[in-house]
C-alpha cells in the first residue's frame, strides 16, 4: 500500500486537511476523502490503518446489497467497528438500480444500516450513479449524497474508478497546486492489491477470495475438509 500512503502524504505535505461530508467545505485546503467499498471489507480496514498512521480521516461507504461481502458477517462487523473506532465515519453505499421505488428502498436500507452499526446516516454515496444523480441537489430518503453540487460541481472531484485517475493524477492537477478543495474517491481494491495492472489486481483479488471461501467450506463441510487434507 506504498502508493496509497504516498498519495495521502502528498496532500499532507501540500498543506491539506481532511474533512467530512457533513462539514461545509471551504473553498481551499480541504481533502474530502471517500471510499466506496465494492468488493471487500478487509481491504477497507487495511486502508483505515494506513490513514490512522498518517493522522487523516475519511468516510467509508458500504453496500448492503453486495454479492461480494456480507455486512452481517462477524469479521466484517468487527472490521467496520475498528474503522469507526479510529475516528473514521461509515455510511451506506446505495445501489438505486435494484429498486422500482428508490425512495422506499433507501429508507429500508437506512434503517438496517443504522440499527446494525448504531450510527446515524446523514450522507450516502450512490453505487455506479447514472447521469440523473450527478449534480442532483435532491436528498434521497432525507439523506444527502456525495454527488450533490456542493461536493461534485462546486469542488474539484477525482476518482480512481476502473483502477486509474482518468482525468489525470490529482497531485499533478491545477486544483492541487492551488490548494483547491478536493473530493477524492478511492476504491480500496486498486490500492491494497499488489499487482501492477487492473486485470492482474482483479485476478489477485479473486485468488484471495477463493482461498477464503475454501477455508470457510473446510470449516463447515467435513467432506470438503477431508478432500483438502488428502490433497495436502
Amino acid at each position: 500500500m506504498t502508493e496509497y500512503r504516498n498519495l495521502i502524504k502528498s496532500f499532507l505535505e501540500r498543506g491539506y486537511e481532511t474533512a467530512f461530508f457533513s462539514q461545509s467545505p471551504p473553498e481551499t485546503g480541504a481533502l474530502i476523502l471517500r471510499h466506496d467499498i465494492d468488493f471487500d471489507v478487509g481491504y477497507a480496514h487495511q486502508l483505515s490503518l494506513v490513514e490512522d498512521e498518517l493522522g487523516v480521516h475519511s468516510t467509508y461507504f458500504f453496500l448492503l446489497t453486495s454479492r461480494s461481502y456480507n455486512l452481517l458477517e462477524d469479521k466484517a462487523r468487527e472490521q467496520i467497528e475498528s474503522i469507526k473506532s479510529r475516528g473514521h465515519r461509515i455510511s451506506l453505499h446505495f445501489d438505486p438500480t435494484i429498486y422500482s421505488d428508490v425512495e422506499h428502498g433507501a429508507i429500508k436500507e437506512k434503517g438496517i444500516f443504522e440499527n446494525v452499526f448504531d450510527t446515524e446516516l446523514d450522507y450516502i454515496s450512490i453505487h455506479r450513479p447514472s447521469e440523473f444523480y450527478l449534480n442532483n441537489p435532491d436528498a434521497i430518503a432525507g439523506m444527502n449524497h456525495t454527488y450533490q453540487p456542493k461536493y461534485f460541481e462546486q469542488v474539484n472531484y477525482f476518482a480512481d474508478s476502473q483502477g486509474k485517475f482518468r482525468y489525470g493524477h490529482p497531485a499533478d492537477s491545477e486544483p492541487f497546486r492551488n490548494m483547491g478543495t478536493i473530493q477524492l474517491l478511492i476504491h480500496p481494491i486498486w490500492w491494497v492489491t499488489e499487482s501492477s495492472d487492473v486485470l492482474s489486481k482483479l485476478h489477485e483479488f479473486l485468488d484471495y477470495r477463493i482461498a477464503q471461501f475454501q477455508q470457510h467450506m473446510s470449516l463447515n463441510c467435513k467432506p470438503y475438509r477431508e478432500y483438502l487434507e488428502e490433497r495436502s
